[in-house]
């Protein structure tokens, strides 16, 4: 976007895509308010990063359970762009919280480093079959998988317990690495 402003005689041209915008102003103001209207895309897109790190990292989505159906549905960008950039955007949320929960002893390292191997496992797999699906079937796995999540956590019976004592056999991957 591109602003012209002639002082003396107050008029503005904005540019804005194939859009021209002629407006003739009083004061400067008005071009400050104009230029922040037009940009308000961005400032959007940090209140979206922000409410998706906040959320990933106090629930441990990642973020892109949020990022992804905003991108697609509010700043119109296809879904093959949308599941990369949530990838991208949330290396350093993950990055951060992880540190976190280790240094708090809240993560099960041993667990964690398993997973990695498998995820990264599946994650090669995705990739080859993301680039030769069309869009609309990632929406549909992509809402699929989410109205399952939704489904199995507002099932859990209300008395299970999810918090383990201090005498209860972990297995296996119990424990933490230092």
């Amino acid at each position: 976007m591109r602003i012209h402003a002639y002082s003396m005689s107050s008029q503005y041209t904005i540019v804005k895509g194939n859009s021209v915008f002629k407006l003739k102003f009083e004061t400067h103001f008005y071009c400050l308010f104009l230029f922040l209207f037009f940009y308000m895309e961005y400032l959007e897109l940090v209140i979206l990063g922000t409410l998706a790190g906040f959320l990933g990292a106090l629930l441990g989505i990642g973020g892109g359970v949020l990022l992804v159906p905003s991108l697609v549905f509010f700043f119109h960008v296809p879904i093959h762009q949308a599941v990369a950039v949530s990838l991208i955007a949330i290396i350093a949320t993950s990055t951060q919280v992880a540190s976190f929960g280790i240094q708090h002893g809240f993560a099960n390292v041993r667990l964690g480093l398993f997973l990695e191997i498998a995820s990264m496992a599946g994650a090669v797999l995705s990739s080859f079959i993301a680039v030769r699906i069309e869009g609309h079937w990632i929406e549909r796995i992509f809402s699929l998988t989410l109205f399952i999540t939704a489904f199995l956590l507002i099932r859990r019976p209300k008395g299970q317990r999810i918090t383990l004592e201090p005498n209860d056999d972990v297995g296996y991957f119990g424990g933490q690495y230092y």
